[in-house]
């Protein structure tokens, strides 16, 4: 039987026509200001940053597994074109990062796009309550350094795990969930528009635009065998788009190609090793701590007196009560034999 649906009152159809009003005129808010460009894709605000002297710093969230390392090195790769030269702008430690600033400022430039895999390692939330002094030099030095950076793409599971100075910078959130296999996953994508607060002139109202929400190929195979990324359409920035064009001409996705991927993913092992050794010796320590204090040595009465611990013997032995009364029983005895 037919399931039957009330008919729409007349207050829910207001409140309906008052919300879609409501999101227009964020929306034309939002282009006003800059914040969204009518069908821009992701990969053309990052253009966009480039080519105008912008700033653009984009988390890619998800559970793990959900396709993240792959959509970071893909929008990598939209910006470089050569796989190689995305490769020397992925980071996974401080270092690396520290290196490719030095090498910009040495050379007078801005780098175009910067990728960090897993930022909770370099940048993580926990240094506020571990280290307050390195703390506030890391988010005083971070206003200065992000200059030589136009575009920053970085993954991690929660937000809540990266250090507060980088989440203030943030324009845009991108999170990835279903993932089908090694064919495609899917993300969304909003851009945060930041408005006065009438109420408290040091504050300001966030606002989340809506700007894709989309599947993306994996592999390049993905846009020939599947029917959603060939023939599905997608609205992005309030314009619509074809099938597989839209991924080549206009996304700018392609997917990576697995001997690629596992070439980065070889990189990534060395950092999963380079942690688990420090994760390992840190527990090993907490197990088994080293002894610390005093040797102590204790003996019975029936020892020679030669095995006693002498007056200039090691100063970190100490004697206890049973080599006392060791030693009491053994005078006793000289002095009954006359020794």
């Amino acid at each position: 039987m037919a399931q039957i649906f009330a008919p729409e009152t007349i207050q829910e159809r207001v409140k309906r026509e008052i919300t879609k009003g409501k999101v227009t005129k964020l929306f034309a808010t939002a282009e006003k200001y800059g914040i969204v460009h009518r069908g821009f894709t992701g990969i053309d605000y990052l253009g966009y940053a480039i080519q105008h002297h912008g700033w653009e710093s984009n988390a890619i969230g998800g559970p793990k597994g959900q396709g993240k390392s792959n959509l970071l090195l893909q929008r990598g790769l939209g910006v470089f074109k050569e796989f190689d030269e995305v490769l020397n702008h992925v980071v996974t430690r401080r270092k690396g990062f520290l290196s490719l600033l030095k090498d910009a400022i040495d050379r007078d430039e801005r780098i175009p796009w910067v990728g960090i895999d897993d930022i909770g390692v370099i940048f993580p939330s926990s240094i506020y309550y571990s280290d307050r002094k390195i703390f506030a030099s890391m988010q005083s030095s971070w206003e200065v350094l992000r200059t030589v950076i136009n575009c920053l793409d970085w993954t991690c599971t929660r937000k809540n795990k990266v250090a507060s100075f980088i989440l203030e910078d943030i324009t845009g959130d991108l999170i990835c969930y279903k993932r089908i296999g090694e064919i495609k996953s899917h993300y969304n994508y909003v851009r945060w528009l930041w408005l006065r607060n009438f109420k408290d002139p040091r504050k300001m109202v966030s606002k989340m635009i809506m700007v894709e929400d989309i599947p993306f190929p994996l592999i390049p195979d993905a846009l020939r065998i599947d029917t959603e990324l060939m023939g599905g359409n997608f609205i992005v920035g309030g314009e619509t788009y074809h099938g597989e064009r839209f991924f080549k001409e206009k996304a700018l996705l392609m997917g990576i190609e697995r001997p690629d991927f596992r070439k980065y993913w070889n990189i990534r092992l060395g950092l999963t090793k380079t942690a688990f050794s420090q994760f390992s010796k840190l527990i090993e320590e907490q197990v088994s701590p080293t002894p610390k204090g005093p040797k102590r040595v204790f003996v019975s009465a029936a020892v020679p007196a030669t095995s006693l611990p002498k007056a200039n013997a090691d100063p970190s032995v100490v004697p206890t009560m049973k080599d006392a009364e060791a030693m009491e029983a053994l005078a006793k005895q000289k002095e009954k034999t006359g020794m």
